[in-house]
């Protein structure tokens, strides 16, 4: 299977998640979710924010500890060169794409506090029904914790990944270096 293949093919999984998603809430969720008291959402809101907050932070320790030659250095005033000696673009893409996924989790979770705080404003309550905008910030809520739950699992996919290749890594050098030893005797 190609990359382009695999690509389009996560592309479609991703398409499947979110309309799933919508018809199970649409259908199943909205009605619970109308009943909900502000405070338990904007708890689950806290729980994002925290994960967030831990998903940039080990993020930034895996690109600080990992990959310090992926940035070589600034040239002129403008331009800054990459060099990727010994970096594998597939471990820092997918920590970029959790850093996304965590950014937009946390800009999500933002407006919709923003929102439910809003709901309890009277021209709000006299256009919308308070019960759909806490209903809808829910399903948003529900839905930033299966994002947050992928990213969580791409970076342990990308962090095994890393660890196994520094293993194996090692055994080679290991056993080049048992090789060397014996043809010199």
């Amino acid at each position: 299977m190609t990359k382009s293949t695999f690509n389009w093919l996560r592309l479609l999984l991703w398409l499947a998640i979110i309309g799933g998603y919508i018809f199970i809430s649409k259908n199943y969720l909205f009605d619970f979710a109308s009943t909900l008291e502000v405070e338990v959402i904007k708890a689950q809101i806290g729980i994002l924010v925290n994960v967030s907050a831990i998903l940039f932070g080990v993020i930034g320790a895996w690109l600080a500890l990992i990959y310090p030659t992926a940035l070589q250095k600034i040239q002129g005033n403008n331009s800054v060169d990459l060099a990727y000696r010994g970096v594998d673009l597939d471990i820092l893409k997918n920590l970029v794409v959790v850093l996304l996924f965590s950014t937009a989790s946390l800009i999500l979770s933002m407006l919709t506090d923003l929102s439910l705080t809003l709901s309890k404003h009277p021209f709000v309550i006299s256009t919308i029904d308070k019960r759909h905008i806490i209903a809808m910030g829910a399903i948003v809520v529900w839905f930033l914790f299966i994002i947050q739950i992928t990213a969580i699992t791409s970076l342990l996919t990308s962090s095994f990944r890393l660890v196994y290749d520094l293993f194996v890594s090692k055994a080679f050098s290991d056993l080049e270096n048992l090789l060397k030893r014996k043809k010199s005797k």
